[in-house]
């Protein structure tokens, strides 16, 4: 590697200081003549390192040899028996406090190498894009994000690659992102010569090192690492030999804030030639220094969830793998996450997706109630991730008591989630956090209010990466369910009754609104007393077909038709007929398979029917259709007349089966009379099938009212608190024509 910086030797001083004398220069004539800034002069003077080509500059200037006045370098045999030296004395110790992590509630820590998971690097910091609301919101409402609001849209790079790449390097990232443990993984596979072999790692917690007894200088702590002099520790900087991980930039006491910036700023003039890399959770002003490259860490991906989960569940469970290795623990986490998205969002965080792995521990599974582990998660990164590291907050914000930064959270999170703004522009935030801090005790006069909103904007988005900035200006919270959740506690935890009525009131509007589905279930599973929310939820429902009495006598005929399914859910039966009438009135306008699963456990044969009407409405290819005909005649066996039928219909297709051509040119011509045909022999044998000739706009209710009902069996399959007498008389009572409802409210 070669020597960019170098120093004078004490008699290349004199030299200097007798061109000074000779030419009656004072220091201040001689920076001006040779065109040198002060301090790079002062630094010479200093026997302190500076850039070799503005000594080669002065040398020409002062028409001097620069060999007259360096400092000799040692031969490359002394410096690489100094770097082996340092690097055999720090070893133990980088082993030591970065070989391994112990997190949350862990009773014993973890080999970090056996669960580490490569970290990626966005070169682009997202604060920093000058990107428009609308860009950020790149799908429709319903989609969104559990789909796009985490999406990374920067280029992803190595970590490695990055520390390789660039000598001077601030990391950036929210709470629990992963630099601490990124810069532990950078010691210790340096400290194995597995990466920069030929240098000398030093890993320094910032906040240890200012809080030192003595307060010493950071070259002076950083040789404590080793029992070589201070003075070999320096030459092997000074020869750019250095790989220095500064952690936790942030966590510094305000006190130490202005010692700490200078002596790293310096550090970093000095030593330019070293890997110096430092991590911080947040790009703010007073962090700045202009010769680091910033970059941000990450998200975790999918691929990255599912690498962590395997490699965890090896260490904890190594007895549970499969043929390949792979822990089946691991993928029974992995298939349990992705049929809860709201969970998997938190999973991209690698703290949280540490806290669920912890939870699938004890049982296989997560904890049922939603809230409550969102209520852990939200713990863990309000107050037990800086417990536990010792880290004292000094701002008004960090001085709120936990149900204070809630409660303001709530008051956000509602404000901007009722108005559908799922990103917001920083007045909007400031906006609504003033209004928070200006009823709190001691709160500051009305000209402070705008610059304390701000910094507590800041703060929530440095201390507790709840509130992200996604471009210049524009912040959103750092997941949809953390969004979802504050907005169920801001209605849950009203204590004025008419409040808490009219709030309720407002969610009840949002029903069929499927962006508050989570909402609802949070405000469920939160409130005392479920059972008032969810009557007042089947109310609304009740009404919403009140006024068309073509769709009353549709739910009549459907009422009939699960009681001849004679099953002891009737609400199952009811809802699975639902939704096939709506499925063949064209209410989902995509393939019915989407909606209609293969094979139902409840009602198979009439499953394989319906199938069979919509996939051959859709000119799905003849053997598809087959394969459900033979699903029907596997399970009309009780019914002679239906499987005589059934076969003849299934010859009729089974000569299209093998020529495209005929097939195509059979639905063209033939088709339509067919599935006519077909459509009166299920309305004649098993009453389903008809044709309801709804309009467009029954369409739309009869989707609503399906979507609705719902939500409200998913609130009541939630882990709620509710009289079980109210519970069971809301499920015996859905789907239920208003005349069938015993004192329906209308």
């Amino acid at each position: 590697m070669p020597v960019q910086s170098r120093r004078l030797s004490k008699a290349g001083i004199e030299v200097l200081k007798n061109v000074m004398k000779r030419n009656g220069w004072t220091q201040t004539e001689l920076v001006k003549e040779v065109d040198i800034s002060r301090s790079t002069l002062n630094q010479l003077l200093k026997e302190q390192p500076v850039k070799l080509d503005t000594i080669e500059n002065l040398c020409d200037l002062l028409e001097l040899e620069i060999g007259q006045i360096l400092e000799p370098i040692a031969s490359s045999d002394d410096l690489e028996a100094l770097v082996k030296r340092l690097r055999s004395q720090g070893s133990a110790s980088i082993q030591k406090r970065c070989g391994e992590m112990r997190v949350l509630d862990m009773t014993t820590p973890i080999g970090l190498g056996s669960i580490y998971t490569d970290v990626n690097i966005l070169e682009r910091l997202a604060s920093k894009t000058r990107r428009k609301m609308g860009e950020l919101m790149d799908c429709g409402p319903e989609e969104f994000d559990r789909f796009g609001l985490g999406k990374v849209r920067e280029e992803r790079v190595d970590g490695l690659e990055a520390v390789e790449r660039v000598r001077q390097l601030m990391i950036l990232g929210r709470p629990g992102a992963g630099k601490t443990t990124f810069m532990k993984r950078l010691a210790t596979v340096c400290n194995g010569g597995e990466f920069l072999a030929g240098q000398v790692p030093i890993f320094v917690t910032l906040k240890e090192w200012a809080e030192t007894v003595g307060k010493p200088g950071l070259l002076e702590f950083l040789g404590q690492s080793f029992s070589e002099p201070i003075e070999a520790v320096k030459q092997s900087l000074e020869s750019g030999r250095g790989l220095v991980l500064l952690d936790g930039l942030d966590e510094v006491l305000e006190a130490d804030h202005d010692r700490v910036l200078t002596e790293i700023r310096n550090f970093a003039e000095n030593y330019s030639d070293n890997n110096i890399v430092i991590t911080c959770r947040i790009a703010a002003r007073e962090y700045v220094f202009q010769q680091f490259t910033e970059v941000e860490v990450a998200d975790f991906s999918d691929e990255q969830i599912q690498e962590f989960a395997n490699r965890w569940f090896l260490v904890r469970e190594p007895e549970s793998v499969d043929d390949e290795g792979r822990s089946t623990v691991g993928q029974l986490f992995w298939d349990a996450l992705s049929d809860r998205k709201p969970v998997k969002e938190l999973a991209a965080n690698p703290l949280l997706l540490t806290l669920l792995c912890l939870e699938f521990e004890n049982s296989a599974e997560f904890p049922k109630s939603r809230a409550e582990l969102y209520e852990r998660g939200l713990n863990v990164l309000l107050s037990k991730w800086d417990g536990q590291r010792r880290i004292r907050r000094e701002s008004a914000y960090g001085k709120l008591s936990v149900k204070r930064k809630e409660s303001l959270l709530a008051q956000l999170a509602i404000a901007t989630f009722e108005r559908g703004e799922y990103f917001f522009k920083e007045r909007v935030a400031t906006q609504e956090i003033g209004k928070y801090i200006e009823n709190l005790p001691g709160a500051r006069s009305d000209e402070d209010l705008m610059v304390d909103s701000r910094s507590v904007l800041r703060d929530i988005v440095a201390q507790h990466g709840l509130l992200t900035e996604r471009a210049t200006g524009i912040y959103s919270f750092s997941h949809l369910t953390f969004h979802e959740y504050f907005v169920a506690r801001s209605i849950v935890d009203i204590s004025n009754p008419v409040k808490y009525e009219a709030a309720l009131s407002l969610l009840i509007e949002h029903m069929a609104d499927k962006r508050w589905r989570e909402v609802f279930l949070l405000v469920v599973e939160r409130s005392d007393d479920a059972g008032y929310v969810l009557s007042w939820m089947k109310r609304q429902i009740d009404r919403m077909l009140a006024g068309d009495e073509k769709l009353q006598r549709f739910l009549v005929w459907l009422n009939e038709k699960a009681a001849s399914s004679k099953v002891d859910k009737m609400g199952d039966a009811r809802a699975y007929y639902c939704l096939i009438a709506i499925v063949i009135a064209g209410s989902y306008l995509t393939n019915p398979s989407h909606y209609i699963p293969i094979e139902s456990l409840l009602f198979p044969l009439d499953n394989a029917l319906i199938r069979i009407l919509g996939l051959s409405a859709k000119n799905t290819p003849v053997h598809f259709v087959i394969d459900d005909f033979d699903r029907a005649l596997e399970h009309s066996l009780n019914n002679d007349e239906l499987t005589h039928y059934l076969q003849e219909f299934r010859n009729q297709l089974l000569v299209f089966n093998d020529n495209q051509d005929q097939s195509e040119r059979w639905y063209k011509f033939d088709g339509e009379r067919w599935r006519k045909n077909f459509r009166k022999l299920m309305i004649e044998d098993r009453n389903i099938g008809h044709d309801w000739q709804f309009s467009e706009s029954q369409k739309k209710l009869m989707s609503k009212y399906y979507d609705a009902n719902k939500l409200l069996v998913d609130c009541l399959n939630s882990e709620c608190y509710a009289n079980r007498q109210v519970l069971q008389q809301i499920e015996n009572t859905l789907l239920l024509p208003l005349a069938e409802i015993p004192l329906a409210p209308l």
